[in-house]
């Protein structure tokens, strides 16, 4: 993806934030190149957020060591990152406004979607609320939270 965010002021990186699929330092260099143009993505798949482990992913299984989930050959199978995760390295490399960017109104912009994305009068009340630490406190789905943490 770096080639073309120098290259191609046109487009909007997809970039998997797991520090898997590209490490901080390219996350730096990507946010360098291309501002604003970036959008984060899991390529999550069914064991993102359970830890370590050996889980079956329908006919596959996928075996997920320190953040990585590895097919039986040693190839990627997949992220396991969550959002909240992808948005707080994101941040440790570009600063919090850019990671939520990148993670809110950029991705809506590229689905033609400017409702979403942005908080406004009229708008849709889709929102996820984070703490300091980008942990996530609560989620609000059209107004109405669906989770909320406790002790957040």
């Amino acid at each position: 993806p770096l080639g073309f965010a120098f290259t191609r002021a046109d487009i909007v990186t997809t970039v998997i934030a797991d520090g898997v699929h590209l490490d901080s330092a390219n996350l730096l260099l990507l946010q360098r190149a291309a501002p604003g143009r970036i959008a984060l993505v899991t390529d999550g798949i069914v064991a993102s957020g359970l830890g370590d482990g050996v889980f079956q992913y329908g006919p596959l299984t996928v075996t997920v060591a320190e953040g990585r989930a590895t097919l039986p050959s040693g190839r990627l199978a997949g992220s396991v990152a969550t959002m909240d995760s992808s948005v707080r390295l994101a941040a440790a490399c570009w600063g919090v406004e850019a990671a939520l960017a990148a993670a809110t109104s950029v991705p809506a912009a590229l689905l033609g979607r400017p409702d979403l994305g942005r908080l406004g009068v009229g708008e849709t009340g889709d929102l996820v609320i984070l703490n300091d630490r980008l942990d996530v406190c609560r989620t609000m789905c059209a107004g109405q939270t669906l989770y909320e943490v406790a002790d957040a």
